[in-house]
């Protein structure tokens, strides 16, 4: 099995993790569901139970299938809309393949990232309602935080990846 076709395999199992999760806590949350949190925690803004635990799903739908049509997209995107460093050399007919293959890894990734942060929004909205207390506003920004985190060093092994591998690249070509 591929890498793409593991992580491919990752997001599906997180939609339906998504899926189970709306199918376990739609029975126990109330008919008014808080979907907004103010700063201080307290819930700001409603709706009904079917409309927030359809939203959650149609958001995390949208989300998954924006991530991964990315990486299908990039492939057939022309070279002038692709921005990396040293793009002569990896989007040459020697390297475009793995180049694309790259990239498409990468916003699979992120977008299995932002699948788990989802996940973990939803899990703290939905306890939030069936207990009737404060959103506690520091798991918020926990996760947050460990979701930029990721997002920005997955951004800089991208980045450092197309930079290390041209400079290996020339220095063997000087040596000829």
């Amino acid at each position: 099995m591929s890498s793409r076709s593991k992580l491919f395999s990752l997001f599906l199992l997180l939609f339906i993790l998504a899926v189970l999760q709306a199918i376990y806590f739609y029975p126990k949350l109330p008919s008014r569901v808080a979907t907004h949190f103010n700063r201080r925690g307290e819930a700001d803004g409603f709706s009904s139970k079917k409309t927030a635990v359809t939203v959650n799903l149609a958001l995390f739908a949208i989300l998954s299938g924006f991530f991964y049509g990315l990486g299908s997209l990039v492939g057939k995107l022309p070279d002038s809309l692709i921005n990396i460093p040293n793009k002569k050399y990896w989007l040459n007919q020697q390297n475009r393949e793995k180049t694309i293959g790259k990239i498409a890894g990468f916003g699979i990734k992120i977008g299995i990232a932002t699948q788990v942060y989802l996940l973990y929004l939803f899990q703290l909205t939905y306890r939030v309602n069936i207990t009737d207390q404060k959103l506690d506003k520091e798991y918020f920004w926990y996760g947050l935080l460990f979701y930029m985190i990721y997002v920005i060093y997955q951004t800089w092994q991208l980045y450092h990846f197309f930079k290390q591998k041209v400079q290996i690249y020339m220095m063997n070509e000087g040596d000829r």
